[in-house]
């Protein structure tokens, strides 16, 4: 093995191309870790809707559906059907190791903790990275990593998040094995930049609304109902909620409905490369002031719309949580207000409007802040961490991660 080159092989076992946030982050860091000089295969489940379409074709899916241009090895290994189970994703956990093993590739990368667990029993090494607090919503992922932590081949542990680098931390996993990886955003998804009346003329949006936009999922455990209350007590504002699937969509448009609240629209999913001129066209931009995405369902930890958020400079509303003040800073790049008060998120989103000198601010704050998180940052956070890991394991080194970005990785 190349210590200072190895092959690193990232397990998904999502559909792709696919609208989840998490399949868009994967391709995406492949791609950054690539434009590094990494070394990168990409192993997939090859869905049936292309089994027998060229691998040129494939790639060709992935590269207009993601905006990259992959330069990374792809294999796309045949799945079985999909299913209700979702016995498809078990499937590709078992196989993906296997072919890691006749690839010769070095680092296993997943987020899916059954192939790291079979690639560590057919000896390979693995990084896990992790988006939650395993032992408060994964209880067996949390006692499986729990169990093989200090495994020699057991690399460490990428997180996106402080909060959750702690936890690992408190689970026994030595500091220098976590690595904390914020989220990102791509330039190239911010082109064209818009003023705000461009945004508008080209969207058709009227020029004198007063607009809060947000994007994502709108399921209730991402708090469209929060969003729908704060539409209700604030009819002279316009909200545009750009996402959704249709069956989420006509939920919420429901919700919207019984609580009366009828300056709402509902644009449904927006292509990722899209989205910009959306964003350009607000006065503020929400991520629903609630604690429940991440205290009741542990599923929205750094949401990564916070980071598009930022590129965009606009005034960002978020709620004053433990993890989004890693990256949002009350007063300096957003305005911050205590989950789940509606009447001060009522009060707080109406200040803004109301006072554009303190929005541009905040606004022009985050546009600078945003230059901190782009994927080729974040892609040669994780390429050190991985080659000091391998170096460290080979000389049995306890010495502390040391990275060529400035932000801090190792907690």
């Amino acid at each position: 093995m190349n210590l200072t080159a190895p092959r690193i092989c990232i397990i998904n076992d999502d559909r792709y191309p696919s609208r989840w946030t998490n399949t868009q982050q994967t391709i995406k860091t492949a791609s950054a870790l690539v434009a590094d000089h990494a070394d990168v295969e990409v192993v997939l489940p090859r869905m049936w809707d292309v089994m027998f379409a060229s691998n040129a074709r494939r790639r060709q899916l992935l590269e207009t559906f993601y905006g990259v241009t992959t330069g990374f090895g792809l294999t796309q290994i045949p799945s079985v059907p999909p299913s209700p189970l979702r016995i498809e994703k078990f499937a590709h956990g078992v196989l993906a190791p296997i072919y890691s093993m006749f690839a010769v590739l070095d680092v296993i990368y997943s987020r899916i903790i059954l192939p790291l667990t079979l690639a560590l029993a057919a000896g390979k090494h693995v990084m896990f990275e992790s988006h939650r607090v395993l032992r408060d919503h994964y209880p067996v992922t949390h006692q499986v990593v729990k169990a093989v932590q200090h495994h020699p081949r057991f690399l460490g542990v990428v997180t996106n998040a402080g909060m959750i680098a702690g936890s690992f931390v408190d689970m026994g996993l030595a500091r220098d094995k976590v690595a904390i990886a914020h989220n990102c955003f791509d330039p190239a998804d911010m082109e064209p930049r818009l003023s705000k009346a461009e945004a508008r003329t080209k969207l058709g949006l009227p020029s004198a609304d007063k607009i809060v936009c947000y994007t994502g999922h709108i399921q209730k455990r991402k708090g469209i109902d929060v969003i729908v209350a704060m539409a209700a007590r604030t009819p002279e504002l316009h909200y545009l909620i750009c996402g959704g699937f249709p069956d989420d969509v006509a939920a919420a448009r429901k919700l919207a409905a019984e609580a009366g609240a009828t300056n709402l629209t509902f644009t449904g999913w927006i292509d990722v490369h899209q989205l910009s001129a959306y964003l350009y066209a607000a006065d503020v931009l929400l991520i629903p002031p609630t604690s429940a995405p991440l205290q009741q369902h542990g599923n929205t930890v750094m949401p990564i719309k916070t980071y598009t958020y930022l590129a965009a400079g606009r005034a960002i509303l978020a709620p004053q949580q433990d993890d989004v003040v890693e990256v949002l800073h009350h007063g300096e790049n957003c305005w911050l207000v205590q989950p789940d008060d509606l009447d001060l998120a009522v009060s707080s989103v109406r200040r803004l409007i109301a006072e554009p000198a303190l929005a541009d601010r905040l606004g022009a704050q985050a546009r600078i802040d945003s230059q901190l998180y782009t994927w080729e940052a974040r892609a040669r956070l994780i390429h050190d961490f991985i080659k000091t890991r391998l170096a460290a394991t080979a000389t049995g080194s306890g010495q502390p991660v040391r990275h060529r970005d400035h932000r801090p990785a190792a907690i």
